[in-house]
């Protein structure tokens, strides 16, 4: 019974407050309150229920080459997957800049008459319920503060197929058929790497290769694991965009100050020392994270669903699991 009440809530009003630029959940304000500590600072940079393994590192797949060939595109950036077409992109280096949100609407899913950004999804059944409603949830933290509507796929040809593969990883914005979209159990299920993946399928690349990053972090290469450089490089302005918004030391999508570290020293570190506390966030998006992708959608209406109590009480529920 109390499992059918908990699937009852999920098509209520979700509303959250925003701290320091981040979207905060109410289990979250007595660790806000401490953010000057220690352990706040390493629960951001390790979580227990990330996947490590001998070719895994901090949720992202490790290749000595730094792209991997996949039946349908190349790993570039360690979790995201990209076609022919963005790679080449990519590889042209003419023209570096702001970028961080995909420009190419062809790679956008499209909206409905409603202003809905509707995004097909179809999730494995080698998922449980838990894993199931976790990655609901996920997608309900997104749909709250935008115009993205996440629905079960039924005819449409172009869905986001979730699937339990190697690692985490995802495609970047919307490409034809079932794209992949991994999320290994026991090892991506948590809220902000569920959330991380989702972004890249909604088009989003990561916050620490923005071509003015240099203002704003510093890349220590000489920690960083050998064939992992690719990871840290800058992509260029005309495959992504900013915009408008400034770099965001708390996005979903940034880094970790020791991602990728071949001695667990910092790869990243923040040029103003403040926001060392904060980069690598793995809990929510940050309000900039949303903006951008109001922006990028450009989204005139916003969703909400659940209660905040409820939603909170939810993934606690599922952390016990």
């Amino acid at each position: 019974m109390k499992y059918f009440l908990v699937f009852i809530f999920i098509n209520k009003v979700l509303l959250f407050p925003i701290i320091n630029e981040r979207i905060v959940y109410p289990d979250e304000f007595k660790e806000l309150q401490s953010v000057e500590s220690t352990g706040y600072q390493m629960s951001l940079l390790n979580d227990p229920n990330i996947l490590q393994s001998d070719n895994m590192t901090a949720e992202f797949l490790i290749y000595q080459d730094g792209f991997k060939n996949l039946e349908d595109g190349e790993y570039f950036q360690g979790d995201m997957v990209m076609n022919e077409e963005q790679l080449n992109t990519i590889n042209d280096t003419s023209d570096l800049s702001l970028r961080t949100g995909i420009i190419n609407e062809r790679f956008r899913w499209p909206k409905d008459v409603h202003g809905d950004v509707i995004v097909p999804f179809k999730i494995s059944s080698d998922f449980d319920w838990i894993d199931r409603a976790r990655i609901k949830l996920a997608m309900y933290d997104i749909e709250k503060y935008s115009c993205i509507v996440f629905k079960q796929q039924t005819d449409q040809q172009n869905f986001i197929n979730i699937t339990s593969n190697i690692g985490c990883y995802s495609h970047v914005g919307k490409i034809n058929g079932g794209q992949k979209l991994s999320l290994k159990i026991g090892g991506c299920l948590t809220r902000g790497t569920i959330i991380h993946e989702l972004m890249h399928a909604l088009g989003f690349d990561h916050m620490q290769n923005h071509a003015d990053r240099d203002d704003f972090i510093e890349i220590l290469w000489e920690n960083i694991k050998p064939g992992s450089e690719p990871n840290f490089e800058k992509v260029n302005s005309r495959l992504f965009g900013n915009f408008g918004t400034p770099y965001d030391y708390h996005s979903v999508m940034h880094y970790g100050l020791n991602y990728f570290s071949k001695n667990e020293n910092p790869t990243i570190v923040s040029k103003s020392t403040s926001h060392n506390k904060v980069i690598g966030n793995r809990l929510a998006m940050s309000l900039g994270d949303a903006q951008r992708l109001n922006a990028m959608y450009k989204c005139t209406k916003k969703n909400v669903h659940l209660p905040v109590a409820v939603a909170s009480a939810i993934w606690r529920v599922f952390d016990s699991h």
